[in-house]
C-alpha cells in the first residue's frame, strides 16, 4: 500500500515538472520585433538640384521722343527659347510650414526677340531693326510653403539680376543713302548691354520621393525693370529734335518661365 502511493506520488510530481518545463521554455521563446517605421519625411536642411524648361522672353522699347514715331510710342516683340540651370538653398521646417532661402542660375537659348519696322514710304524705305535678348538671368528668393504629406506647396519671391542686350536703330533702305550715312547703314539709334537688377515671383510644387531626392515644377516670372538710354550714332544730329534735344529710348524685359527640376536634399 505504501509503495503504490509512493508510486503514485512520483508519478505525480513528474507529471507536474513536465507541465511547468513546458510553460517555462514557453515563457523563454523570444517574441518576433518588427522594425520601427521609418521616421516622416522632414524638408528641413541643405539641398542643391538642376532645373531646366519652356521660357518667353517679352521686350518692349519705348520711344520717348518720337525718333521713329510713325510707328506710335512703344514697340514690342516676344521670342520663345529654353531655359536650363542649376539651384541651391536651405529649408526650415516646423510642423506642416516649411520655409527657407533659394538661389539660381539659368541660361536662356533660343529668347533673342527681334523685329524689322517699316517706314510709311513703301518699299525701299528707312526701316527700324529692333533686338532684345537676356542671356542668363540669377535669383535670391526667399520660400514658403505647405508640406502636405511628402508634398511641398511654396511661393517664391525675391532679387532677380540678368544680362540684357538691346537695341533699337534706324537704318537706311539697302537702295540709297539716307541722314549722311550709306545705303544700309544705321543712322541713328539706341543701345543697352549690361546687368540690370529686377524682381521675380512664381508658385511651385515639390514632391519628397525618397528620404533625399525631390521633383519639383515651377512657375517663374521676372522682370528685370526699365532703363532710359540716349540716342547715339555716327552723326550728331540724327540723334536730336530739331537739333537741340537728343532723343530718349526706354528698354524693358521681361520672361515667364516653365520649370522642372530635379534637387538633392542632404
Amino acid at each position: 500500500m505504501k509503495k503504490s502511493l509512493t508510486r503514485k506520488l512520483l508519478l505525480a510530481s513528474a507529471s507536474a515538472l513536465a507541465v511547468s518545463g513546458t510553460a517555462f521554455a514557453a515563457d523563454l521563446t523570444m517574441p518576433i520585433l518588427k522594425a520601427p517605421p521609418p521616421p516622416p519625411a522632414t524638408w528641413a536642411g541643405f539641398y542643391l538640384g538642376v532645373d531646366g524648361g519652356v521660357a518667353r522672353h517679352d521686350a518692349f522699347f519705348n520711344d520717348i521722343d518720337g525718333f521713329w514715331s510713325n510707328r506710335g510710342a512703344t514697340f514690342s516683340t516676344t521670342a520663345t527659347g529654353g531655359v536650363f540651370g542649376g539651384y541651391a538653398g536651405y529649408n526650415w521646417q516646423d510642423r506642416s510650414f516649411v520655409y527657407g532661402l533659394e538661389a539660381d542660375i539659368n541660361g536662356f537659348f533660343s529668347v533673342k526677340a527681334t523685329e524689322v519696322w517699316d517706314g510709311d514710304l513703301g518699299p525701299g524705305s528707312n526701316t527700324a531693326q529692333q533686338s532684345q535678348n537676356v542671356p542668363w538671368v540669377a535669383t535670391f528668393r526667399g520660400r514658403l510653403g505647405l508640406d502636405f504629406e511628402s508634398t511641398l506647396v511654396y511661393f517664391t519671391g525675391g532679387l532677380a539680376v540678368g544680362k540684357v542686350e538691346n537695341s533699337f536703330n534706324g537704318v537706311c533702305a539697302a537702295s540709297f543713302a539716307c541722314n549722311g550715312v550709306p545705303a544700309g547703314a544705321v543712322y541713328a539709334g539706341f543701345s543697352e548691354n549690361a546687368t540690370r537688377l529686377g524682381w521675380t515671383a512664381g508658385v511651385g510644387v515639390e514632391h519628397m520621393f525618397s528620404s533625399h531626392w525631390t521633383l519639383r515644377g515651377e512657375f517663374r516670372y521676372v522682370d528685370l525693370g526699365k532703363k532710359s538710354v540716349a540716342c547715339s550714332g555716327p552723326i550728331p544730329s540724327n540723334c536730336t529734335t530739331f537739333g537741340t534735344s537728343t532723343y530718349r529710348g526706354e528698354f524693358s524685359n521681361t520672361l515667364t518661365s516653365g520649370l522642372v527640376g530635379i534637387g538633392y536634399k542632404f
